[in-house]
């Protein structure tokens, strides 16, 4: 709105925020009005907000000022709704300067314990990511488990990367993770205890030459002969 810009340019702000009110959107009139107040000051600023009855307007702006106190006093009086707004900046502020469980204790008071999750999930503090999992949210349980086991994959920690595989139910990406290490008889003995439906898979790759040797052939000649595939067992 050229006319406001105008306005604004020279100090004239009563008749900017009148053009505004006119013309704009509720959000409009809100980002003005702290506009206007941050050009008073703190104190003016938010007597002119509350003057003026923009209550959330006041509280915003003492959340940029990371005022979270005079935030919540103010909300805890005129505009209870806002409160959690309020904890959930505070909580990000927290993170931000590596204030973790305080943080925590502020994402969990704002309702959104996932944030406290993903937070030490960043941090690669898992102990702590399922602890709050487990009271406030189960649903993120198996995410936290198969991220857990890709960090520990990465670290080639391959027994740890399984039983978070497992943890989380998903028995063929820690079948996945031997395949794709070549560790066979690792593969089989999570197939024959989870998936047996994948046994004469592994058996082909071994059959077919992914693995060398006697002692390769023999074994994959057992297991098509544990499986009831003689005919496999007599051609390997």
């Amino acid at each position: 709105m050229n006319a406001v810009n105008m306005y604004k340019k020279n100090q004239l702000w009563e008749e900017a925020l009148r053009v505004v009110k006119t013309h704009g959107s509720n959000k409009e009139v809100n980002d003005f009005a702290k506009n206007w107040a941050e050009s008073l000051g703190k104190d003016k600023g938010i007597k002119f907000l509350m003057k003026i009855g923009l209550i959330e307007s006041a509280i915003d702006y003492l959340i940029d000022l990371k005022d979270f106190d005079e935030a919540l006093t103010l909300a805890n009086m005129n505009a209870k709704h806002k409160i959690n707004d309020i904890y959930y900046k505070q909580a990000q502020k927290y993170e931000d300067e590596k204030r973790f469980k305080e943080a925590e204790e502020l994402y969990i008071k704002s309702g959104k314990p996932k944030e406290a999750i993903q937070m030490y999930e960043f941090q690669k503090e898992w102990t702590n990511a399922m602890k709050i999992a487990k009271r406030y949210d189960t649903s993120a349980l198996q995410d936290i488990y198969i991220n857990q086991a890709k960090w520990h994959l990465d670290r080639k920690e391959l027994n740890e990367a399984e039983n978070c595989f497992l943890q989380s139910k998903n028995y063929d990406a820690a079948i996945n993770v031997y395949l794709e290490k070549r560790l066979f008889e690792d593969a089989l003995r999570l197939a024959k205890k989870y998936n047996i439906e994948r046994i004469t898979e592994i058996n082909n790759m071994i059959a077919r030459g992914d693995l060398n040797g006697l002692d390769d052939k023999l074994k994959s000649a057992e297991i098509y002969e544990e499986q009831r595939e003689y005919r496999k067992a007599i051609s390997t």
